[in-house]
């Protein structure tokens, strides 16, 4: 995949969970449709690797950030203390 679609998957996504978290209904609803757009002129010409995976890309983005394994967590309560 090249740099330039992969730009233009993540700009895609980080455009609509960016409307998302605003609760901008619109904006959300023209970037889907932007998205549905993209997705049918890569079916009618044969480039499935172009097609944008959107709701699963949402899901990465939304879901919350990681917690420090349990066996990591005395290492970096040691490392934050240093670096206060």
């Amino acid at each position: 995949m090249t740099q330039a679609l992969q730009k233009k998957k993540k700009k895609f996504a980080d455009q609509f969970v960016n409307a998302s978290r605003r609760g901008d209904r619109e904006t959300m609803r023209e970037i889907r449709k932007k998205v549905n757009d993209w997705n049918r002129k890569a079916r009618q010409e044969k480039q499935y690797h172009r097609i944008i995976d959107l709701s699963s890309m949402i899901e990465r983005r939304m879901q919350p950030a990681q917690k420090v394994p349990e066996t990591m967590r005395r290492a970096a309560r040691e490392i934050s203390r240093r670096w206060q």
